[in-house]
């Protein structure tokens, strides 16, 4: 490769990395939001993040950075990684000049100033006060559908699919859905109509939170879940927040009288951070250090959650600890042990 290709591709890895520091900076304030942000700190933390979006944006967009893509994407130097870099760089810019700042921002705060409203709306169960806000964003994402645009004969969903799975139209995966929702219905009318029915007791039992994170801890270690690049927190709702591999973060929720809330929910979340955590580090911040797509992320938290944290040779493993944390017993787990004071 010559120097100045060289020098060329080193400046658009910059660029682009800078752009996901960005991201990342983002992301960090939106997992703060769902963990430890007083509630009323919520309008500032939106009105932040829509700042920060809207900086990554307009980097993004910057002409300049189009103009380098182009160049890249003619030369005839680059090697396969390098050309993967370049494609999917300009695919992502491709699809981001196509959005206006103002939507872009404007997404970006009404989804923040939602959460707090969602969460307390989902916790008095009152759909109503929530609704005006989700109506909004539907509006808006509407409007981000719009800008992007589809191939004729599409559907406006097909702009926001392909985000999260390249190349993925409803037209494409509507068989596959009504095959699943066939074998879905028939499976479980076979379990709704069975006069067989499972003793759940043990799952209803009172199990304080200290000591479902306890298990939770424990199930984390044996799965191979890296906490020194990595943290377990509690949230409304589950979910995985990744920085970097070395920075990947997972939330759970815990009901006192239903165990598998959080011991589905942490299986779950470890998946997708496992895969995280197993990205390259060496790519970190570049497409080539980034998931394929949304569906292979889901492979391998239901992989983890249905395959392996429902197998009979899982709970054969497992199913002492659980009785540890049984109510009946002692207040705390075998597994506490395996726990420092600082993740406690």
């Amino acid at each position: 490769m010559s120097a100045k290709t060289a020098e060329k591709y080193d400046k658009l890895v910059s660029i682009i990395r800078d752009i996901a520091d960005i991201h990342q900076a983002t992301g960090l304030l939106g997992w703060d939001q769902q963990t430890y942000m007083p509630p009323k700190g919520n309008d500032a933390r939106s009105r932040q993040m829509a700042v920060l979006a809207g900086l990554a944006h307009e980097k993004h967009c910057d002409p300049a950075l189009g103009e380098l893509l182009d160049d890249l994407s003619q030369s005839q130097e680059l090697n396969d990684e390098q050309k993967a870099l370049v494609r999917e760089t300009k695919r992502d810019r491709d699809r981001s000049v196509k959005l206006p700042l103002e939507l872009v921002r404007e997404l970006t705060e009404t989804a923040g100033r939602a959460h707090v409203v969602w969460v307390e709306s989902r916790k008095n169960d009152d759909f109503s006060a929530f609704a005006p806000l989700l109506a909004k964003l539907v509006e808006l994402k509407k409007q981000e559908a719009k800008a992007i645009g589809f191939d004729e004969g599409g559907v406006p969903y097909d702009a926001l699919l392909d985000q999260y799975e390249p190349g993925a139209t409803t037209k494409k995966l509507d068989p596959v859905i009504e095959v699943a929702r066939e074998q879905s219905v028939k499976a479980t009318q076979a379990i709704q109509g069975s006069d067989r029915k499972p003793n759940v007791e043990i799952l209803k039992k009172n199990y304080p939170a200290p000591q479902q994170e306890a298990i939770g801890y424990q199930i984390l270690k044996q799965m191979g879940y890296d906490l020194q690049a990595g943290r377990l927190d509690e949230a409304a709702h589950p979910f995985t927040s990744s920085f970097d591999p070395r920075d990947v973060r997972i939330t759970t929720r815990y009901s006192v009288n239903w165990l598998p809330s959080s011991l589905f929910g942490t299986i779950h979340e470890a998946g997708h951070a496992l895969y995280e955590q197993g990205l390259p580090v060496k790519y970190a911040g570049t497409p080539l250090g980034d998931s394929l797509s949304l569906g292979y992320h889901e492979s391998q938290s239901r992989f983890w959650e249905n395959q392996v944290g429902r197998s009979r040779e899982f709970w054969t493993y497992f199913y002492p600890e659980l009785q540890s944390c049984s109510p009946k017993t002692s207040t705390t787990c075998r597994s506490m042990s395996f726990i420092s004071p600082s993740m406690r």
